[in-house]
């Protein structure tokens, strides 16, 4: 279990997020793993990019 997106293996095949104890979203990490949805789970603008060794996430707009 991991709150950091790219903390996820590059073999990982399935996720689930949660927000406040709810679920948000289950399923294919690459259908899950996505702007709309972690953005919903986190609370903020999320843009996520996708590589060959796994996910990393950042807030849009953010200079940091």
């Amino acid at each position: 279990m991991t709150h950091h997106v790219d903390e996820l293996p590059p073999f990982t095949t399935h996720v689930a997020l949660l927000r406040a104890g709810r679920l948000v979203a289950a399923g294919r990490a690459g259908e899950v793993v996505t702007d709309a949805l972690l953005s919903e789970c986190f609370g903020v603008e999320v843009t996520v990019d996708a590589h060959g060794v796994g996910w990393t996430a950042r807030v849009r707009g953010a200079s940091w």
